[in-house]
């Protein structure tokens, strides 16, 4: 609870919602016009409240409420204190507040009198931001696309972004006219990385800050003050690779909507070797020769980094992934999961024909649906999911029946949108010989929505006994 509490135990509450309602007489239709605003007493302060219930940002013109309206935005935790502003004062009856209210945004409409014992009290979390604002007739305002809409209390941006950033001191009175402060007048503080340029109206961020960092930022104009937060991130999202016709595939989207378009390159390194480079426009495609349909190598993560104005964005790259289940249970970029505890992926250690195997366990009550058995695996995240995949299956040749393999896949037409589309079926014919069996793949898609959140299972009609499973982007 805001501090402030401590002395209204003795007010009336049934005669303070009277009273302020008798301000609501001249706004009833106010609603009626526009059914995303709701405006209510706030008993606590003795205030209206007025919030913008909708997705959509409005313009409202309250007219016959004489006072001062205070803009009012939770922080991000409960241990925040919540951002306020002051953003119009309607010094006679025949004025208008203007407001323009975000989506979700509040408004604290107030008597001048109310307002000042309520911030005698410490209201509003002790914010200075207020008194100041009240104190000089102005309204420290920004403008920039980096804030999210409603709000300035965040911003998002990109290491070496310039951007649009406006400041102005806009009068209280809506009889006054804006006029924005002298350019000189201006402070950033927080980091020198971050600098503002008030001449263009621009903000800019240095190369060198790391994303994922979050920087405190303080813009004043004499005694007025806005603290606000720059969460940055990675300029560029890699997050639609895909493997096809012999090159590595990769779709340099912009992390910002806006971000300007301009050239990008693009490395691929295998440890300190150079696999192959290209160059190509922010927002397109760019084609990485990574050697498909060449003889396999033993898995080993690719790095692909994308740069962008000088800022690199970097993600581990696997284009083949083993698991050897008669050593263990994970190998390099592949792990058996849900052989421990319950569900029907369970299995253990086996032995024959002088190997080492991995086995279901023998269920209660027998084997799964369809009367299968169930082995699941699952892919390191850095595996490419789009494009032709294979995936070989080595064991021993101990039962006469089928054998088959569920992927996660693209094909939402499919029950469970396709999380167990099946692969044509494999005979499987009792020789006792150990044997490898190839699923070639076309829709993958590898997104985990398998039970124990695996990426495929293997699936037969007997005694599973398994050896080495590998994945690997192929040729179709």
């Amino acid at each position: 609870m805001e501090a402030g509490g401590a002395g209204d135990s003795g007010l009336d509450a049934d005669r303070i919602e009277a009273r302020v309602l008798a301000h609501l007489s001249s706004l009833l239709d106010l609603e009626a016009r526009n059914p995303q605003l709701l405006l209510q007493p706030d008993l606590f302060r003795e205030a209206l409240v007025l919030r913008n219930l909708g997705a959509l940002s409005c313009a409202v013109s309250l007219k016959g409420l004489q006072g001062i309206a205070i803009g009012c935005e939770k922080g991000d935790g409960a241990a925040e204190a919540p951002s306020v502003r002051a953003l119009a004062v309607a010094a006679g009856p025949e004025e208008a507040l203007e407001l323009d209210l975000g989506p979700g945004a509040a408004v604290h409409l107030w008597k001048p009198e109310r307002l000042e014992r309520y911030l005698r009290r410490g209201g509003y979390r002790g914010d200075r931001r207020v008194r100041a604002e009240l104190e000089a007739g102005l309204s420290l305002r920004v403008r920039s696309p980096l804030f999210a809409e409603g709000s300035d209390r965040r911003l998002t941006a990109v290491p070496g972004l310039a951007a649009p950033f406006a400041a102005s001191l806009s009068p209280l009175d809506p009889r006054l006219r804006e006029a924005p402060a002298p350019a000189g007048s201006w402070t950033l503080e927080g980091d020198p990385r971050v600098r503002l340029e008030p001449e263009t109206a621009r903000i800019s961020f240095g190369r060198d800050l790391p994303a994922g960092s979050e920087v405190p930022l303080v813009l004043s104009a004499g005694k007025l003050s806005l603290s606000f937060t720059a969460r940055i991130e990675a300029p560029v999202l890699l997050d639609e690779l895909e493997a096809k016709s012999g090159k590595l595939l990769a779709r340099a989207r912009a992390r910002l909507e806006g971000l300007q378009a301009g050239p990008v390159e693009a490395v691929l390194r295998r440890g300190e070797e150079t696999v192959a480079r290209t160059r190509g426009e922010l927002g397109g495609t760019l084609e990485l020769d990574a050697g498909l349909g060449r003889k396999p190598a033993p898995p080993e993560p690719l790095l692909l980094e994308v740069s962008w104005n000088e800022v690199p964005v970097r993600r581990q790259v696997l284009l083949e992934a083993e698991v050897d289940l008669g050593a263990g249970v994970e190998g390099p970029g592949l792990r058996h999961v849900g052989h421990a505890g319950g569900g029907d992926g369970q299995s253990e250690p086996a032995e024959a024909a002088g190997r080492r195997f991995r086995a279901p366990r023998p269920r209660p009550g027998g084997p799964g649906a369809r009367g299968a058995h169930y082995l699941y695996f699952d892919l390191d995240p850095a595996f490419v999911p789009g494009g032709p995949t294979e995936i070989a299956v080595e064991l021993l040749d101990s039962w006469g029946g089928w054998l088959e393999l569920h992927y996660d896949s693209c094909d939402e037409e499919l029950p469970l949108g396709g999380a167990y589309k099946p692969t044509a079926r494999v005979e499987v014919k009792d020789t006792g010989a150990v044997k490898t069996h190839a699923f070639p793949i076309e829709d993958s898609a590898f997104r985990g929505r398998q039970n124990f959140g695996a990426d495929f299972r293997i699936a037969a009609s007997g005694p599973l006994r398994v050896g080495k499973v590998r994945a690997r982007k192929a040729e179709p």
